[in-house]
């Protein structure tokens, strides 16, 4: 259970992240914004803001996966 509360504190980190580089229009929002530019053309904010929150949430996802598998007892 410790790790699900782990992976929460990492997403709302990861999303306080990416508000606060919408804010100041810099780091990973930014380069998500130049490459959605320069990929698709003028995209919502909304797109903006989902692109980096989504890279940011994959490795914690992949992570915890990982420590779900490895507690499990094994099978008899």
């Amino acid at each position: 259970m410790t790790a699900r509360y782990a992976l929460l504190a990492y997403f709302a980190a990861a999303v306080a992240y990416v508000g606060y580089a919408a804010y100041s229009d810099s780091g990973l929002y930014r380069l998500a914004a130049a490459w959605q530019m320069q990929t698709l053309g003028p995209t919502s904010f909304k797109m903006k803001f989902l692109v980096p929150v989504v890279i940011l949430m994959i490795p914690g996802a992949v992570i915890e996966r990982i420590i779900a598998i490895r507690s499990k007892p094994p099978r008899r």
